[in-house]
């Protein structure tokens, strides 16, 4: 668990940036957390790497956002980042299940 960061997956037709840069617009700062270590020259160069290479991982790093949080966020803050995301996913022809925002504090599964 990373209790200091709120990392969402956007939906696979969305792009990132235009999702970080419509929130920004909104006074919303977002950032990206932790690219996929493999990336890393180090890392990347590995014979394991090149010859199986990370499928999953690579299909889902563009797809992490890390939208605010901090201690003293309130529950109005974290509605209108909610809704901002919510309507910048929309905007740029993603959905959300039932359009709506879910916040889990759980681990989602992987689907392929």
């Amino acid at each position: 668990p990373a209790g200091h960061l709120m990392v969402v997956v956007l939906p696979a037709a969305v792009a990132r940036q235009e999702v970080m840069e419509k929130l920004k617009a909104r006074g919303i700062q977002t950032s990206i957390h932790y690219p996929p270590i493999h990336r890393f020259s180090h890392h990347g160069s590995s014979d394991r790497v090149r010859a199986q290479g990370l499928d999953r991982t690579d299909a889902l790093a563009p797809r992490l956002l890390t939208l605010p949080l901090y201690p003293q966020m309130t529950e109005e803050q974290v509605d209108r980042v909610c809704g901002e995301l919510h309507a910048a996913i929309i905007r740029h022809g993603g959905r959300t299940p039932s359009n709506r925002v879910v916040v889990s504090r759980g681990v989602e599964p992987w689907v392929p």
